[in-house]
């Protein structure tokens, strides 16, 4: 059976929407490498437009539950977006895979 579910407080910041993104997402990639994990589940404790502080839970990366070709390796700026559509967001990344 795959491990228990390990929680993990994180907070990153940025100078945008645009730069906060990409900094979540590249600690969360650097997070998963280290550890060789998969995050599932999310709780936001503090989001502005330049801080985000959020607990989440990672559990151990097994070939049986997680396995995938294709290896993430960089969050990138390139063509991203984020818009306000009906009081959500909407956000494009691209990734170098």
């Amino acid at each position: 059976p795959p491990e228990l579910a390990k929680e993990i407080s994180l907070e990153v910041t940025g100078n945008d929407r645009e730069e906060l993104l990409v900094a979540w997402l590249s600690e969360l990639l650097s997070l998963s490498d280290i550890n060789n994990s998969v995050f599932t589940e999310f709780k936001i404790e503090d989001f502005r437009e330049d801080r985000l502080k959020a607990r989440v839970k990672a559990v151990r990366r097994t070939l049986e539950l997680f396995y995938n070709d294709l290896e993430v390796k960089a969050v990138t700026y390139h063509r991203l977006s984020i818009e306000e559509q009906n009081k959500k967001f909407i956000a494009k990344v691209y990734f170098d895979i």
